[in-house]
């Protein structure tokens, strides 16, 4: 039996679950683990199965078909706005409908009514595209004012849907990682997120370690990778080199060639 793990992206509605539930059942897959979030994340949901390998592949290939499985990673946006609304039964509807239009989800409302005579309502919007923000916009600052208030994502939190995501192409980009490993990357991640959340630790400030790590290493790559070399004359026919990498690299040697001398090439 062999064990795969599948990052999955999942419509936020009911049912989806049951639908990949179904396909990897009807395979004879057993999910060993799955975890999804949706305060950390919309729609990833991470799912381990255990089946034969042949068996796995085709539970993907049925993922991928009903668009459960992205082959790319996109980064979904997530804009804070505020609205302010007339404070009279119904007002809201009408932004609404200029939403649901767009298909765009929700991450959090607020809303506090005072003596004033309009509500200021502020929306978190995911935007999964970002071509469509300006229009957005337009259509709602057309029915009532609007202002854009600057929002970024509080790992500390873990409060935003685009958490995975926005670490993963970090470290995509710090480490030139190939797509399989940053998918790979994700998926430890969430496991090291599921652990820290049942044990009440602050996963925000683990990921952040991680993230620092990574930019240690990478700004000792390529050219910048040098070493401290300590050279000592053991004998008069050993010398021995003790070889300090950075960032607690590994190094190693050859089998000495058959050319006759004594010493290592």
């Amino acid at each position: 039996m062999h064990r795969k793990s599948f990052v999955t992206s999942m419509p936020d509605k009911s049912g989806t679950f049951l639908r990949a539930a179904r396909i990897i059942a009807g395979h004879g897959g057993n999910i060993v683990r799955v975890s999804y979030n949706k305060a950390v994340d919309l729609h990833m949901l991470f799912i381990d199965v255990q089946a034969c390998a042949d068996k796995l592949r085709k539970i993907e290939e049925d993922l991928l078909e009903i668009g459960y499985i992205n082959e790319r990673i996109t980064e979904t946006r997530v804009i804070e706005v505020s609205v302010k609304i007339p404070d009279k039964p119904g007002a809201v509807l009408l932004v609404l409908e200029v939403l649901s239009k767009y298909d765009i989800n929700i991450s959090y409302m607020n809303l506090y009514s005072d003596i004033r005579p309009f509500q200021d309502f502020k929306f978190g919007l995911l935007i999964e595209n970002p071509e469509i923000i300006k229009t957005l916009l337009d259509n709602i600052s057309e029915i009532y004012p609007v202002d854009i208030i600057e929002c970024e994502s509080s790992e500390e939190n873990l409060d935003n849907t685009v958490f995975y995501i926005r670490l993963a192409n970090k470290m995509q980009e710090l480490l030139g990682l190939s797509q399989e490993k940053t998918m790979e990357f994700i998926s430890e991640s969430n496991r090291i997120f599921q652990v820290l959340q049942s044990e009440g630790e602050n996963a925000g400030k683990v990921f952040d370690y991680i993230r620092r790590f990574a930019y240690f290493v990478s700004s000792y790559r390529g050219d910048n990778y040098k070493t401290n070399v300590q050279k000592i004359n053991v004998s008069d026919t050993v010398t021995m080199y003790s070889i300090q990498p950075y960032c607690g690299s590994n190094t190693y040697q050859r089998k000495p060639e058959k050319c006759g001398c004594k010493q290592w090439h």
